[in-house]
Parts: C-alpha cells; sequence; structure tokens
C-alpha cells in the first residue's frame, strides 16, 4: 500500500503487543509499568514530519483495552490520539470508520492478539509483528519480522515510507 495515492487514511494501532513487548512490570504498590522503544518513538516523528512534508492527510491514532494511564500519557507524548477502555475494538473501528467516512481499504490495523482478531472482518490491511499470536499471524497481510515493542512500528512505518520513495 502506498501512502502517496490518497488511499491510506487512518492508521490504528493496539497498544500492548505493539508499542510494547506485551509484558507488564507491577510494584508492590500495584503501579503498572511497560516497556516502549525510543526506536518506534522516532520512527512517529519523522513518519509524521515525512506526511506533512508529502501533504497527505494521514491520522495514526491507538486504540486499547487498557484503561492505564501509561497509554494515554505514551500516545500524549507521542502527539498521537489514544481511545481507551475499548471492550469491543471491532464496533470501535466500525464508529471510526463511520465517522470519518472511510472504507476499509483506507486505513491499516496495527495488533497483535486475539482481541484484534474479530477486525479482520472489517480490515484489508492488517499488520502484525513476528511475535503476534499465530491465529492472528495465519491472516495478517504482512507479519513484520520485529516483535512488538521492539522495533515493530518503525519497521511498519519505514516501509510505508520506503513503499512512497
Amino acid at each position: 500500500m502506498s501512502i502517496t495515492d490518497g488511499k491510506l487514511k487512518l492508521i490504528i494501532s493496539d497498544f500492548d503487543g505493539v508499542f510494547t513487548d506485551n509484558y507488564v512490570w507491577t510494584d508492590s504498590n500495584g503501579n503498572e509499568l511497560v516497556k516502549t522503544s525510543r526506536s518506534d518513538s522516532f520512527s512517529i516523528s519523522n513518519f509524521k514530519k515525512f506526511v506533512d512534508e508529502m501533504k497527505i492527510e494521514l491520522d495514526f491514532l491507538i486504540l486499547s483495552t487498557e484503561t492505564n494511564s501509561v497509554v494515554t500519557s505514551r500516545a500524549q507524548k507521542l502527539g498521537l490520539k489514544a481511545i481507551c477502555g475499548v471492550v469491543d475494538k471491532k464496533s470501535e473501528v466500525q464508529k471510526i470508520l463511520h465517522e470519518r467516512k472511510l472504507s476499509p481499504d483506507e486505513f491499516i490495523f496495527l495488533g497483535n492478539d486475539l482481541n484484534d482478531y474479530p477486525i479482520f472482518d472489517i480490515c484489508e490491511n492488517f499488520y502484525c509483528p513476528s511475535d503476534a499470536h499465530p491465529r492472528v499471524k495465519e491472516k495478517a497481510k504482512i507479519i513484520f519480522s520485529r516483535p512488538g515493542g521492539d522495533g515493530f512500528i518503525r519497521e511498519v512505518l519505514e516501509f510505508l515510507m520506503g513503499e512512497a520513495k
């Protein structure tokens, strides 16, 4: 999928297992910490500059079942919108597509686990990291070589920018 043809309008990404390595550290007070990749963060910044320079209308948002503030804090730092506490991701994606008047071929979904699986019904471009659940990998359009939280986002965005050159 080339981003310069104007067809791609939206990237929607899960958080845990995509931006993170799918692990969580919990301290004795119940505070949760996750690991994200600065490489992925750097690539988001570069991607946003690239999209602006190319005058491409393309949005990137995070969709998570988690209500943990780490998701919103990380999204805010990256300049991305985050929708958290989503129980039914498929319905939420359908709502987003309806609101934006987008078709299934105008967005990419980045997911890794079974709670993302129902989105296959409405998404033509589902990409996953190398460590995604086997059932997700069976149906993904592209399985990237990097695992979640360790360069997967960067690999996807560099792929999209490379397709544009």
